[in-house]
């Protein structure tokens, strides 16, 4: 009956047909592949004849489409696709939902063989299965965020797809219109894919073809949306410019560099052209045409040689390490209860958190860890102990989802050595946070996929390490990891301190001044007495880029009216992020501002906390 009335029916009966499928659908009838390919090529007609047109009816149609590739109709997702590269509005929503649905109907039936769990996308083409990885692989919320066992079937049916029927890397690129190839490559890099991917497009594209591809990840890191989007982008790159080895690629991309970093030098842009600059450094034992710009690259944009941690560094003077675990609600139960199931260790049990302890070699491991359960008590409780005791911890380790990690972060002292950050999602655009805290920190941690049990096994290495009373070279650690933990899947997704993607993001860091320590409790000592120390993420940044058209006068007490906000606020002490993170300035070092050239500047109210006296806040 829908076959039949689908002949003449206008784009409302469309709508109405495609969801009386989606009805039957969740009903459990079984619905004909040919049925749902028949609305779907109608649709994409439909658009096809009235896309320049600017008609209501165009949404509906987009929408339907929606519907039917979430059952599987390749047709329907073609469509779509097609269409975000002319950045339809509504299309690139349509696909999120595309998505989202397709990867629900995955995880749904997780116990289930791979022929029946991966039905849904039995039928999609190579450029659908693209697009599934690309936004599967960019869940916002952790608990949705793409396994690795997903994107191992996944990407492997694209490659399979790809081969069946002789589709290069270069055609598909060139299909889906290079759609968001950055973020793509990033996902490869992630999963420890992209020297696969990279060893197989050099091996079967022409050489043009490859400097094409690679200009688009290397041009433009600039227009990334946020700085950590940056950052993300040029590791992506630095571990590209180690995998390729072609000559003539390399002489294009030694061009592309200098002229990337004298670009964005000239636009005054300091994050970019410090990454530019620290990719020149990790391109210069490759450099071949300008050899001597690239040796004093590598000079002025040094990156830091991160080998081991010594045992001085790892226990107090009284033979002691502390250890801080923090755990979140009922998250992490799992890796709590393998915490206190430690053989041969004390434990101490204070109501709302733990101490767990070990003495061997004369040296002595203290952990602290707050219960699941009483997580805000537990932790206050640790903080309260820390506090009377005057100690604090040489490792904190974050055992909870990534929306938590601020949390952590704002734990940590400037006595800290290791931090830990095991859990889901890139962990090192919390590096800046975590040197402002503890300028000598080494991050050990994941890059997307954290897993409990690697978190726990890890942690428990480490602290034998501790414990054998040598320093810990990390190259060894990450050697003896890798044979004890790396049949588990998701070890690929962990990097430790000595590797190249820490030292060039601690360079980085460091360069643009984001790792100057500022310590909570001395902050604006001067000016402003703390009746407790307020963690400070970042002080003051004042941002040119996108100046107000407008000009502020100044007063002996604050400068007034910069766009309607009182930057000396009654009792209150303000936590200020603006645009950028290239020029922290702090508040008693802020310039003199000339009343007649000042544009404002922008930022955003991450917190408000009560301080002591707020009219000693600003003095001039």
């Amino acid at each position: 009956l829908i076959e039949e009335k689908l002949e003449k029916c206008g784009i409302g009966e469309m709508e109405e047909l495609t969801l009386t499928l989606i009805g039957l659908k969740y009903l459990g009838y079984p619905i004909k592949p040919s049925t749902i390919n028949k609305i779907s090529a109608k649709l994409t007609e439909f658009i096809k004849l009235n896309q320049d047109k600017e008609i209501e009816a165009i949404d509906t149609a987009i929408r339907s489409l929606g519907c039917l590739a979430s059952l599987g109709s390749s047709i329907a997702f073609d469509t779509l696709i097609d269409l975000a590269k002319e950045r339809f509005e509504t299309t690139e929503r349509v696909l999120s939902y595309v998505v989202s649905k397709i990867a629900l109907q995955i995880r749904e039936q997780h116990d289930e063989p791979d022929e029946i769990r991966f039905a849904i996308v039995k039928d999609f083409t190579p450029k659908n299965l693209y697009y599934i990885l690309l936004t599967y692989g960019k869940e916002e919320d952790e608990r949705e965020e793409i396994t690795i066992a997903d994107f191992t079937y996944l990407y492997n049916q694209l490659l399979k797809r790809m081969e069946e029927q002789s589709i290069s890397w270069d055609k598909l690129l060139e299909e889906v219109g290079y759609l968001n190839f950055r973020d793509f490559i990033e996902l490869l890099s992630s999963f420890g894919r992209l020297d696969e991917f990279l060893n197989t497009m050099l091996k079967t594209i022409e050489v043009d073809p490859q400097i094409n591809l690679l200009k688009k990840v290397i041009q433009g890191i600039d227009k990334e949306e946020t700085e950590e989007d940056m950052l993300s982008q040029a590791v992506v790159i630095a571990d590209t410019i180690k995998i390729l080895e072609d000559p003539e690629v390399l002489k294009v991309l030694e061009k592309i560099i200098k002229e990337e970093f004298q670009r964005t030098e000239k636009e005054n842009n300091e994050p970019a052209y410090t990454l530019y600059g620290l990719l020149a450094s990790v391109f210069a034992e490759k450099a071949t045409i300008d050899k001597d710009w690239f040796e004093e690259m590598a000079k002025k944009y040094h990156l830091p040689e991160i080998t081991k941690v010594t045992q001085d560094k790892l226990f107090t003077e009284g033979g002691i390490n502390r250890q801080l675990h923090l755990f979140y609600k009922n998250e992490d139960l799992e890796s709590f209860r393998s915490l206190c199931e430690k053989n041969g260790w004390t434990i101490e049990d204070h109501e709302s958190y733990l101490i767990i302890s070990k003495t061997q070699n004369g040296k002595t491991i203290e952990i602290y860890a707050n219960k699941p359960e009483t997580q805000k008590e537990g932790q206050e409780a640790i903080q309260e102990l820390f506090k009377q005791k005057g100690i604090s911890p040489q490792i904190v380790a974050h055992r909870g989802y990534s929306f938590d990690v601020d949390e952590t972060i704002e734990q940590i002292s400037k006595d800290t050595v290791i931090v830990f950050l095991g859990s889901c999602s890139r962990g090192y655009p919390n590096i800046a946070d975590i040197l402002n805290r503890a300028k000598d920190a080494q991050f050990l941690g994941t890059k997307n996929i954290g897993q409990w049990k690697i978190n726990s096994l890890l942690l428990e290495m480490l602290n034998e390490a501790i414990l054998s009373g040598k320093d810990i070279s990390w190259s060894e650690f990450k050697e003896m990891a890798q044979k004890e933990l790396g049949a588990y899947d998701e070890f690929v997704c962990y990097t430790f301190p000595h590797e190249e993607i820490m030292r060039f993001l601690k360079a980085y860091y460091e360069l643009i001044g984001s790792s100057k320590p500022q310590d909570p409790s001395n902050f604006l000592a001067d000016t402003v007495a703390y009746n407790k120390p307020t963690p400070m993420r970042s002080p003051v940044i004042l941002n040119n880029s996108h100046p107000q058209q407008q000009t502020t006068q100044t007063s002996s007490s604050a400068v007034s009216d910069p766009g309607g906000i009182d930057l000396n606020p009654a009792a209150l002490n303000m936590e200020i992020k603006g645009n950028s993170a290239s020029s922290p300035v702090i508040f008693k070092n802020l310039p003199s501002i000339d009343p007649a050239n000042f544009q404002g500047f922008s930022f955003q109210i991450i917190k408000i906390e009560p301080v002591g006296n707020p009219d000693n806040l600003f003095k001039s």
